[in-house]
């Protein structure tokens, strides 16, 4: 959480379905605002990253905020950082760089209603492999690696 003299943190965690993103996020952010797919769920969100993105100068002047997301493409890591941006918060991107096979076998042991279609998984797996080399010039304030969470 910030304090009244320091910049707010806008965390983007980067990664394949189910790469670890919710898993570290409840370990190392457990007490920060987030948004989540399986938040938008919970609480009957539609409009996905759109109303995401609408709400997220409103949490980012209360505090830091994790965006718990795949964020593979780089559109929507770069509307993320031009919020950021507007908003006066630093950026931190986590790039999780789990192994695709242990993403998929982790996406099958899923309830049905978790389970990302395997089209989608594919699709994951090929941004996935481009991922780091990407991210890394995409001007972020930070940029954290994260392997086999």
């Amino acid at each position: 959480m910030h304090t009244m003299r320091s910049m707010p943190t806008l965390v983007i965690l980067c990664g394949m379905p189910g790469s670890g993103k919710s898993h570290y996020r409840r370990a190392n952010y457990p007490t920060t605002k987030h948004f989540s797919l399986d938040g938008q769920r919970a609480n009957g969100w539609g409009g996905g990253i759109e109303r995401l993105l609408r709400a997220a100068p409103r949490c980012l002047a209360e505090g830091d905020l994790v965006i718990d997301l795949t964020s593979l493409l780089a559109e929507h890591r770069a509307a993320w950082a031009d919020v950021a941006r507007r908003c006066g918060a630093r950026t931190r991107v986590v790039v999780f760089t789990t192994a695709p096979e242990v993403c998929l076998y982790r996406n099958s042991r899923r309830t049905a209603d978790r389970r990302v279609p395997d089209s989608r998984m594919q699709f994951a797996a090929r941004l996935h492999r481009r991922l780091p080399a990407v991210v890394a010039r995409e001007g972020f304030d930070e940029v954290v690696f994260v392997d086999g969470v």
